[in-house]
């Protein structure tokens, strides 16, 4: 599994921490293996939540006595310049004039608003016996990002301490740039920047989706009540199940 780890140990706003072994997020699993299968048995996963579209989902993947759901979180077939094909086709048409970085930003400032596959997670996150969890797309960085960040913000947890949680996928971005450049030496005509907007995150982008919140609900605490229906009872609740004073 690649790109994938728990959201257990961050921070919290009042200083109690997120627990370990309960919210994990990962990029695709299509190549699964059998150690990842055991390590999955191990963490006792009970729900995974693949917010990827019908083009991308190649394998439908089966893990005993785990549910898996797939439900889009960000809707690519409408786009007119997003083309999945080949890793050329991608990069030829989103490396150019910063496409990549203005579709995703537009993109990130949508994926808050009345999102299914959120409301799926959220209803997840409401449920025990689902937990743990895996959220994931792709890469997991973009639609798990923002998934990611939404268990954060349930929990108390600050935005810049998302931010410190979503950029950690820039490490894997870098990896498999590098993959790619070895494999593909073609793609050397393209500057490291360009495939950063692609294959990497950006502060820029989680930040439309906090902008978007703060512009339709005017700030988190809203946007967890008015779009999920929380009451101050049941968040205060998931934090005393789901914090941890160490």
């Amino acid at each position: 599994m690649e790109n994938f780890r728990d959201l257990g140990g961050i921070i919290s706003n009042d200083g109690r921490f997120v627990k370990k072994n309960y919210f994990f997020r990962s990029a695709n699993l299509d190549n699964i293996t059998q150690e990842d299968r055991a390590l999955l048995k191990k963490l006792n996963i009970k729900s995974i939540i693949d917010y990827r579209s019908d083009i991308e989902s190649k394998n439908n993947i089966e893990i005993e006595g785990v549910d898996i759901i797939r439900i889009p979180a960000m809707n690519f077939d409408s786009d007119n310049y997003v083309k999945f094909g080949s890793i050329e086709e991608m990069i030829k048409n989103m490396a150019t004039d910063k496409r990549a970085y203005e579709f995703l930003k537009n993109r990130y400032y949508q994926l808050p608003l009345k999102n299914k596959a959120y409301h799926k997670l959220v209803e997840i996150v409401r449920t025990p016996e689902k937990l743990p969890v895996i959220n994931h797309c792709m890469a997991g960085k973009d639609r798990t990002g923002f998934g990611s960040a939404l268990i954060l913000m349930i929990l108390g947890v600050s935005r810049e301490n998302i931010m410190i949680d979503y950029l950690k996928s820039n490490v894997y971005a870098d990896l498999e740039i590098d993959k790619l450049f070895k494999k593909i030496p073609e793609l050397n005509k393209y500057d490291r920047e360009s495939l950063n907007y692609i294959f990497g995150v950006n502060e820029d982008y989680i930040n439309e989706s906090f902008k978007s919140i703060d512009e339709n609900y005017g700030g988190t605490e809203k946007y967890l009540k008015n779009e999920f229906n929380f009451t101050n009872k049941e968040i205060e609740e998931i934090r005393k199940t789901y914090l941890d004073e160490k």
